[in-house]
């Protein structure tokens, strides 16, 4: 079990019970990896809306901070397991490189 996912869950469920509307959440961006992260962030993600059915915002500048921070792959194809929760992504405060030799 995951201490942080456990209180996570328990407050959305609190929220979602006070709330007349769906509830959907957004990633966050960590800048700097945690010397006891044990869960990979898709898990974490998985694992919450598995949990409480809340929704997603995909914010794809948190997903490279998070990345970038971890060293890991921005684009981890176990995100795809989130594909039906995500309802709305955005992509600001980052621009894509320009694409060269085309």
């Amino acid at each position: 079990m995951n201490p942080s996912l456990d209180v996570l869950a328990d407050n959305l469920r609190i929220a979602q019970v006070s709330l007349p509307v769906p509830l959907a959440v957004e990633n966050i961006a960590a800048t700097f990896a945690w010397p006891e992260d044990t869960i990979a962030e898709p898990d974490f993600l998985t694992e919450l809306v598995e949990r409480t059915g809340v929704r997603l915002v995909l914010d794809v500048a948190n997903l490279y901070a998070s990345a970038a921070a971890r060293g890991s792959e921005i684009v981890d194809p176990e995100f795809t397991r989130l594909t039906e929760a995500v309802r709305s992504a955005q992509a600001l405060g980052r621009s894509a490189p320009p694409v060269t030799g085309a």
